[in-house]
């Protein structure tokens, strides 16, 4: 992966161990917005030191503009507090001047991405150089948004054979043939360019690293489980869920349905002319299965029917894309707080087990959280837990070593 390793700056009175930089992570996703401080050593896992986040939740779907709109309002929110509640009551030997780096991670519908495979082969050996790469890609990337207003924001090549060879860096080999596995994503320039400037009204930020959750995803999760080639991955967010699948170590397909924890929350709250914080706490008593027998008997049947649409809509989704019987048995999920359980349910029952994978031997689905990434970062006591951040700073971590 082409992620840039930040500057560790040599601050006098520490070992060569203990330098290390704070930098400033954002995690932009449909319905929420997170922002940490973060530090990033030489050579040891990085530690959460301050997280925040603000969730956003619409009553009806919004247009493009509305949307980014919205959402920018709530990342000064975001900003602002970490400005002030960030540096003042956690990070007390530094200002906003000492900032200089912002690491950015996206969910949908931030970005627009595309995989593509493509396989070279030559009579006369030649010399892959990363030229040919970049011209390569400039190529192939028209076919994802051939817009002027549109800048790449990743084209990372995700899986690489030389003469039919695995290699983690081609650049510079001779060989007659190549086959390419990469993943490309682009975004709004003006987009890209108001979040930068709304960072910089805070911080002294120079270097921006903009990345998106699928790659970010696949590369932690192909670094930490080694030894599962095959896997499909689930990122839930409030609007949308992204969903990856992912063979022989390369990441075959990304695909995104406009349905998430807010279908849920929208329908309930018209079917039961409930607000939407009623709505959300019932969903989540329901998800952590502490709901008692007062809570509606009708309440809890549309959320069997909405639990039922929501996998169809996945299945229906899969279905365009690749043949259930060739589905990775091998399942993980990202989700907003709270509703976790209730999507891990849904994945785990038998419709799903029938409808998506054919047969339900071996069929294993895990949640991404704490357990699974705490041997690729760390947190400070006071800090609050963010899954989200935590897989940014991980995807840092596993990339720049």
């Amino acid at each position: 992966m082409q992620v840039k390793k930040p500057k560790i700056k040599n601050r006098r009175g520490k070992s060569k161990h203990e330098q290390e930089e704070i930098i400033l992570f954002l995690d932009i996703r449909s319905s929420s917005i997170g922002g940490a401080f973060v530090e990033i050593f030489e050579h040891r896992k990085p530690k959460i030191i301050y997280t925040t986040r603000i969730f956003k939740y619409f009553d009806e779907l919004q247009n493009s503009n509305s949307f980014v709109g919205e959402m920018l309002i709530v990342l000064d929110e975001i900003l602002n507090d970490l400005q002030s509640s960030g540096l003042k009551s956690v990070i007390e030997t530094i200002n906003h001047k000492d900032i200089n780096e912002a690491f950015i991670l996206y969910a949908s519908p931030w970005y627009v991405s595309q995989t593509k495979d493509i396989s070279i082969n030559k009579e006369k050996s030649f010399i892959f150089t990363k030229t040919f790469f970049e011209d390569l890609i400039k190529h192939e990337s028209q076919t994802v948004a051939p817009n002027k207003e549109v800048s790449i924001v990743e084209k990372d090549i995700t899986h690489v054979t030389i003469n039919g060879y695995s290699v983690e860096n081609p650049f510079g080999k001779k060989t007659n043939s190549v086959d390419l596995s990469f993943f490309i994503s682009e975004m709004s320039k003006k987009t890209i360019k108001d979040i930068e400037n709304r960072v910089k009204n805070n911080f002294a930020v120079k270097n921006f690293v903009h990345h998106t959750h699928p790659l970010a995803l696949f590369s932690v999760l192909r670094n930490r489980f080694m030894n599962t080639p095959n896997f499909i991955f689930l990122d839930i967010g409030g609007e949308i869920t992204d969903i990856g699948i992912v063979s022989n170590d390369m990441l075959i397909k990304n695909i995104s349905v406009p349905y998430g924890k807010n279908y849920f929350i929208r329908s309930i709250s018209q079917q039961c002319k409930l607000d939407s914080t009623s709505t959300d706490s019932i969903m989540k008593m329901i998800a952590d299965e502490v709901i008692d027998d007062k809570c509606s008997v009708n309440v809890k049947k549309i959320i069997e029917n909405l639990k039922k649409d929501w996998l169809n809509v996945v299945v229906d989704a899969l279905a365009g894309h690749v043949a259930f019987e060739e589905l990775p048995h091998r399942v993980f999920v990202t989700s907003d707080p709270g509703v976790a359980n209730l999507f891990l349910e849904i994945l785990k029952s038998k419709d799903a087990k029938e409808l998506l994978f054919v047969s339900d031997n071996k069929v294993v689905v895990s949640l991404i959280d704490r357990k699974v990434l705490e041997d690729l970062s760390d947190y400070d006591p006071q800090s609050r837990t963010d899954n989200f951040i935590e897989l940014a700073t991980s995807f840092v971590y596993t990339n720049t070593q």
